[in-house]
């Protein structure tokens, strides 16, 4: 490309040489050139002009205007102009080379070569040029960032949404921060901005997700159930809970309230049985601290067979005999075979016990070794003496004279020979054997006989069997106590019998009292007392046992009971598996029943306290009454006089440090009819709440006045059931039931009315008062009124200065009645007298919520 100031110059000197030619012609057609001077200029044009020229003036005129040309043509460069100014230069210095050329006079070219390079001036460089674009741009990336960043504000926006929408900004400021031109930055922030758009914020996300939680919700709730699976009933409910929460969602302001009333709704329809599970009932699991129970279905139709299987903690096992199934609606306590029961027609309860004390209560024997650790399963069996009825465990209906017997080994014996059960007692740490063994009473034999019993051991590698011990079992007698020491390191336990002696023998049915009973089979340990935390009577041995009628065998004891239902005692309709039973006589002054030596377990085992049951065994009923009474050393801790329509009545007696135990039935009305008593589930507990010790002394124990609001003075309810709004029920408190509890009514209409006791404390130098309070269930402890969630206050105030006035307060608590009890641990140092009250405080809404207790009171050096 050739040089632009090139091309001009040649141009200016073209147009100069024909101006000079126009000035010669001019000079020489007209003899005047008024107005153009003459111009002298060098080189070619220098000749030219000046051979046409000859006026001094001109040549230098001349000269001027090449000089201006030059001047101008060399003023810039006109590579440091973009090609637009490079023409815009061009047209420029043109139309002043052709007005410099056509200039008449010095100043005038002066003039315009001034003129013109304040035109070539005002032409930017290359070099301005593009530092201006690069501004601009820059303003322009700036404005453009500036524009995005402040386009949302980001709190409207969630994490996720403020992540998104900071992505989109940095990636758009990378791509403005690239760019070069300008023209391209308002599409990267239009852009960005409609991505920006997309993103939702927290308010647009909430009613999104509201919106679809309430159709989720709608159309769960509509299909939740078949109506098809419903009575008519039950139809009508549903649809009408439907409808009821479906107005609800749609009118609910957030999703976890859209949840709440989905689970609600689904809740309350899940409450309503279908057509087919009205058929059934549930079965409700009182699980506790130490283990767990479950069962193989959570509800069941009437006769299934339901398995319950209970599982302790770690360190913690199943107390025997404490697993119980009782009907909700009844109280009837179902029988129990191998951790089963069959269904009734009502719902029921479970619960047992657990504990993480060492357990050695004795060992039944039985046919199954799955139960528990407590359970041995024999190892062989001998075939039966006839009729191809082997050796059972468990039989139900086993009786002898009249002795039921829930666990249980029977066996016909054979004309001749040996027949039995043999046990593998290898490593199993317990010192005796003992059962009541007889001959099972059958009322269609008439048939006398004897049985001869054998109990043996292999012992270590003999390969004989030692230690026999022989019994001759009459038949038609009570059964008799067996007890063999089991010798050391033995291995195996026979327990044979072979046919004895028949005496005036049934020739239709000659071997019918050839079934020998093993009634209630155990092993166990001689120190059992010092091993457990709760002991059955029935496993302790009674130094008499007197009956009315049909006399009891005074060494027998075990798991007994009286002819009934399934051989076990029945209480207005409540089945007892434990049960210890005699008979009245009816006659006044002769009295009967069963004397214990319970010194081992209360004096040196820790045994404190006696609970279970006690009523009239429903055999016949002609309306006779019977008094019951229990003594510990001689002294009454229960009587009642009851029916054989009565409930059983509870019962929780201090027997710390006792030397002896009576249970007994006393005439009262002189009738011989009705007085079959039964003491079932009686247990020596350890852990009374009293502790036994010389620094501690029980408050029932104290004399005391005290105060109530009506129905006469209140009395203390021990064991004994002696107040009479009690109807000869311990009080309960949330469902528990206490034992030495001082109860008083307090009043309904005087918040700042106190009621209670009163114990002078002078002579005890007590330092402290512990026990509990709570308000009673008033409905359950048949008081009247309703069962309502009532409160009280409870305070204690003692005497300190001896003037006969509790003024000073060591504790207080409001107390509902849901609540349970609250611990009293109060500091009485110093007290002469101590004072427990109660009031109905603030709570005065109803008028028989209003009786309270203190239970295991006691104070302590």
């Amino acid at each position: 490309m050739k040089n632009k100031s090139k091309i001009l110059l040649s141009l200016v000197l073209s147009s100069s040489m024909l101006m000079a030619c126009q000035n010669v012609q001019s000079s020489t057609s007209s003899s005047t050139n008024e107005g153009v001077p003459s111009v002298t200029v060098s080189s070619t044009v220098s000749s030219t002009v000046s051979s046409t020229v000859s006026s001094t003036e001109g040549v230098n005129l001349n000269d001027a205007i090449m000089s201006a040309i030059q001047d101008l043509q060399g003023y810039v460069n006109v590579d440091d102009y973009l090609p637009e100014q490079q023409l815009e230069l061009e047209d420029i210095i043109n139309e002043y080379v052709s007005k410099i050329s056509a200039a008449t006079s010095e100043e005038e070219i002066n003039s315009l070569v001034s003129e013109a390079k304040s035109k070539i001036d005002a032409i930017k460089t290359r070099e301005e040029i593009n530092h201006e674009l690069a501004v601009e741009l820059q303003a322009a990336k700036e404005a453009a960032v500036e524009e995005l960043s402040n386009y949302v504000d980001l709190s409207l926006y969630d994490e996720e949404g403020k992540a998104t929408i900071e992505g989109i900004i940095n990636d758009a400021i990378a791509n403005i921060n690239a760019q070069e031109k300008i023209d391209n930055i308002s599409d990267i922030v239009n852009t960005a901005k409609a991505e920006i758009d997309k993103v939702k914020t927290k308010a647009e996300k909430e009613a999104e997700a509201l919106a679809n939680a309430k159709s989720m919700a709608t159309e769960e709730l509509g299909s939740y159930v078949n109506l098809d699976d419903y009575n008519d009933p039950e139809k009508a409910e549903i649809t009408a809970i439907i409808d009821e929460y479906l107005d609800l969602i749609t009118n609910a302001t957030n999703v976890e309230q859209v949840v709440n009333l989905l689970n609600e709704a689904k809740g309350k329809i899940d409450a309503i049985k279908t057509a087919d599970e009205l058929l059934y009932n549930n079965i409700t699991i009182v699980n506790s601290d130490g283990g767990t129970i479950t069962t193989n279905v959570s509800s069941a139709k009437e006769g299934e067979v339901i398995s319950i299987n209970c599982v302790g903690n770690e360190g913690y096992h199943l107390v025997n005999s404490t697993l119980s199934v009782v009907g909700k609606t009844s109280n009837t306590r179902y029988e129990l075979h191998n951790n089963q029961f069959v269904m009734p027609a009502e719902e029921v309860t479970i619960s047992a016990s657990f504990s993480n004390k060492e357990e050695l209560k004795p060992l039944r024997l039985a046919d199954v070794t799955n139960m528990d650790k407590n359970v041995l399963g024999w190892e062989s069996v001998t075939d039966s003496g006839w009729d191809g009825w082997p050796g059972e465990a468990n039989k139900v209906g086993c009786h002898v004279e009249g002795f039921g017997y829930v666990n249980n080994l029977t066996i016909h014996g054979a004309d001749e020979g040996e027949k039995g059960f043999v046990y593998n007692i290898e490593g199993l740490d317990y010192d005796y054997f003992s059962a009541e063994v007889g001959v099972w009473h059958d009322v269609s034999c008439v048939s006398w006989a004897t049985m001869n019993v054998y109990v043996r051991f292999l012992v270590g590698d003999s390969n004989e069997w030692t230690n026999e011990t022989k019994f001759l079992v009459w038949a038609m007698k009570n059964p008799d106590l067996l007890t063999v020491e089991i010798p050391e390191n033995a291995k195996k336990m026979q327990l044979m019998i072979d046919s004895g002696i028949r005496e005036y023998e049934n020739t239709a049915r000659p071997m019918d009292h050839d079934i020998i009973v093993w009634g209630n089979p155990m092993l166990h340990k001689e120190n059992i007392s010092r091993n457990v935390n709760s002991l059955p009577l029935s496993l302790i041995a009674p130094i008499s046992a007197t009956t009315g009628y049909d006399p009891i065998v005074p060494a027998s004891y075990g798991i007994r009971s009286y002819p009934g239902k399934n051989f076990l005692p029945i209480i207005n309709n409540i089945c007892y598996r434990d049960g210890l039973i005699t008979n009245g006589t009816g006659q006044e002054g002769n009295d009967t029943g069963f004397v214990y030596d319970i010194s081992n377990y209360c004096v040196d085992g820790g045994f404190d306290t006696l609970e279970g049951k006690v009523g009239l065994i429903m055999d016949t009923d002609y309306g006779g009454l019977a008094e019951l009474i229990i003594k510990v050393d001689g002294e009454v801790r229960f009587s009642k006089v009851m029916g054989v329509a009565d409930d059983a009545v509870p019962v929780r007696i201090n027997i710390a440090n006792a030397q002896t135990l009576e249970l007994i039935v006393s005439h009262y009305d002189n009738a011989i009819t009705n007085d079959c008593a039964g003491f079932c589930d009686m247990t020596l507990m350890k852990g009374s709440v009293v502790p036994v010790d010389d620094n501690t002394v029980a408050l029932d124990k104290l004399s005391y006045t005290s105060t109530t609001f009506w129905d006469g003075v209140p009395g203390q309810i021990l064991t004994t059931a002696n107040a009479s709004y009690t109807s000869g029920l311990l009080p309960n408190c949330n469902g528990q039931t206490y034992d030495s509890a001082f109860i008083t009514h307090a009043s309904t209409n005087d918040a700042n009315a106190w009621y209670g006791f009163s114990f002078d404390v002078s002579e005890y130098n007590a330092t402290k008062l512990v026990g509990k309070c709570g308000v009673l269930d008033i409905a359950s402890n048949r008081i009247g009124g309703t069962y309502v969630q009532k409160s009280m206050d409870f305070k204690v105030v003692v005497d300190l200065d001896n003037d006969g006035v509790c003024e000073t307060t060591v504790f207080y608590a409001t107390v509902a009645q849901l609540d349970g009890t609250v611990d009293i641990n109060a500091d009485i140092t110093g007290a002469y007298k101590v004072e427990l009250l109660m009031s109905c405080g603030n709570d005065l809404t109803d008028p028989h919520g209003d009786v309270g207790m203190f239970t295991g009171m006691y104070i302590t050096k």
